[in-house]
């Protein structure tokens, strides 16, 4: 395995996210990795929920949304939802680091985050995942990477820079890992349903 930074990280496949060998990191992993959300749904919700629970580690220090009712909603269902108990003395976003409006991203790359999890529709996602890259951030994005060919292109081109500054870069593919899924998938393949006449 090569050199792992204290940033470097790593979003496990089943809706999870981990720190990689904490060991390896500097500091034996004692240090926290600061994250910063842009997009507070209901899977803003659950990406934090699961970055959390996923690394004792890490902190969420930063949050955006174009409509302020959405990021005061997740706040709150951090605040009241059971899932959060043992997680919400980890999110420490202070009024300053809530940032809304259409370039409410940017607030949250410029801030102090190592971590940028994007998790907005998907017609942004090429615009915040280059800009996150291009500040040097580690990215969560959630899938599509983008609605057209124009924005699949931006992205493909901002992963090549990502690679180029070494930031480790995941996709939120969670059914791909799940065993029931692919366990369907091969009962369908096997003919357990017989033939697939159209998709």
């Amino acid at each position: 395995m090569r050199n792992v930074s204290r940033r470097s990280f790593l979003g496990a496949g089943a809706s999870t996210f981990t720190i990689i060998r904490p060991e390896l990191v500097r500091g034996a992993g004692a240090e926290k990795l600061k994250a910063g959300i842009v997009g507070c749904g209901g899977r803003g919700t659950g990406a934090i929920e699961q970055i959390l629970d996923g690394n004792p580690n890490v902190e969420l220090v930063a949050m955006a949304d174009v409509f302020e009712d959405k990021l005061e909603l997740c706040l709150k269902r951090i605040g009241n939802d059971k899932r959060f108990a043992a997680l919400k003395d980890r999110v420490k976003v202070a009024p300053d680091k809530r940032f809304t409006g259409f370039d409410a991203f940017k607030k949250v790359i410029a801030s102090d985050v190592d971590i940028v999890m994007l998790t907005t529709p998907p017609g942004y996602r090429p615009e915040h995942f280059e800009a996150a890259i291009n500040a040097g951030k580690h990215v969560f994005c959630e899938k599509p990477i983008a609605t057209d060919p124009v924005g699949v292109r931006r992205f493909i081109e901002s992963a090549k820079t990502a690679r180029e500054k070494k930031l480790t870069v995941m996709s939120g593919s969670q059914r791909r890992s799940a065993s029931d899924y692919i366990q369907t998938r091969e009962k369908v393949q096997g003919g357990a349903i017989g033939e697939i006449l159209a998709c």
